[in-house]
């Protein structure tokens, strides 16, 4: 067996690709239709918990974008979300944060 010179340099690559910051862009992205019902509302929360830190207050458009990183239809999460007590939000709805975190 003989390996290349950048046979390394490849490996490497290919690992930072699955392994960086950015490697959620790999994979597909979830679909509230594709999980079981016992699945959705823990995945859910996975995906709010990921994309909202804690002590973090969030725009609605930024929280979209940050979503849809994750699912398919990032509204649907949204709302889930707020509605399973996860997230909280202001009336008017501009900013979220993590409920299980207080005001």
């Amino acid at each position: 067996m003989r390996l290349s010179e950048s046979f390394l340099d490849d490996a490497l690559a290919a690992l930072d690709v699955q392994l960086g910051a950015l490697a959620v862009l790999q994979g597909s992205r979830i679909s509230a239709g594709d999980l079981a019902l016992d699945e959705l509302d823990p995945a859910v929360a996975a995906v709010a918990r990921r994309v909202v830190g804690a002590g973090e207050r969030v725009s609605e458009p930024a929280l979209n974008e940050r979503l849809s990183m994750f699912v398919t239809d990032a509204a649907f999460f949204r709302r889930h979300a707020v509605d399973t007590g996860v997230l909280a939000r202001t009336a008017d709805g501009a900013l979220y944060w993590l409920a299980d975190r207080g005001e």
